[in-house]
């Protein structure tokens, strides 16, 4: 009876450790599918329309000469950009998604 038992605990620890084993592969298995490769190329607000596997890495906003970020506010899934400056056609608020960087839309201050 006991040399049933100790079996039984062996291949219950075997068991917990080739399981523990998949865990860990599986785990790494997907932070490799959620990492994206690090060399993605940019993403581009406005213009083309290329992107990282998940996301993107970097964008560009259409922003006109001589305006510049006022604020930046964060909304579940939208990011508010608002731009201001010296001339009236810098007020105005651009809706992008971040994640995948295209704007949604922009508000514009009409006198």
């Amino acid at each position: 009876m006991v040399q049933v038992l100790k079996g039984l605990v062996i291949g219950m620890g075997i068991l917990i450790v080739v399981g523990m084993g998949v865990l860990g592969y599986g785990l790494y298995k997907q932070a490799q599918e959620l990492g994206g490769g690090g060399g993605a190329e940019p993403a581009t607000i406005g213009t083309k329309d290329t992107k990282a596997k998940n996301g993107f890495s970097e964008a560009l906003l259409p922003i006109p000469a001589g305006c510049k970020i006022a604020d930046i506010k964060p909304d579940g899934d939208r990011l508010y950009i608002i731009t201001g400056g010296p001339e009236p056609a810098c007020a105005r608020i651009m809706i992008v998604d971040p994640k995948n960087g295209k704007i949604m839309g922009t508000l514009k201050a009409a006198p």
